[in-house]
């Protein structure tokens, strides 16, 4: 079987052991977040990268999509406001079809006047002001964090219930990536 006409099931492995490996490289260059006490799957989520620099990196919690919570905690190098922004828009233009420039006009600006709220998450034991904004599916959170804006991405569980430590040990984010993507091809 040729996934999307163009992998078979051992390629589409070896691909994912190849970025397996880049992205264990790149995982230490920024100050990661994940779910304090989370138990169920977790896993390597968002990666961008820019001439070998990682642009953003995010650490998943939950099925995306699935039932129950699903929070990823996106690291990034981006202004704070163009962070938050950017996975506003993504989520806003992913219910869009079809999508056109003048949708993406009409999303954008419809975002960049939304009104934000003040929320407290707690990082690493202490309390911490975040930005939130409301969508249908959940909520967008957004702070600074050291030098270094986070986003907060959550379906299925309020701010309270949300508490985020430093993430050091990343073995557990990428063995959750390889059983997520694993179970997408499935045996084949």
């Amino acid at each position: 079987m040729r996934y999307g006409g163009k992998l078979t099931p051992e390629q589409f492995r070896r691909m994912i052991d190849d970025q397996q490996r880049e992205i264990a490289r790149h995982l230490p260059a920024l100050p990661l977040y994940g779910l304090d006490g989370w138990t169920g799957l977790r896993f390597v989520g968002e990666c961008g990268l820019d001439d070998d620099v990682p642009r953003s990196i995010g650490l998943a919690h939950g099925r995306p999509g699935g039932p129950g919570p699903y929070v990823q905690v996106v690291t990034t190098r981006a202004g704070v406001a163009a962070a938050a922004l950017e996975r506003r828009r993504a989520v806003a233009l992913a219910r869009e079809r079809p999508m056109s420039a003048e949708v993406f006009d009409r999303v954008d600006a419809a975002l960049r006047a939304e009104v934000p709220e003040a929320v407290t998450i707690v990082v690493d034991g202490a309390p911490r002001e975040f930005t939130r904004w409301r969508h249908d599916g959940g909520w967008i959170a957004e702070a600074v964090l050291g030098d270094h804006p986070v986003v907060v991405e959550a379906t299925g569980v309020g701010p309270d219930a949300v508490r985020l430590t430093r993430v050091r040990d990343f073995g557990p984010y990428l063995d959750g990536r390889r059983a997520f993507l694993d179970g997408v091809v499935g045996d084949g």
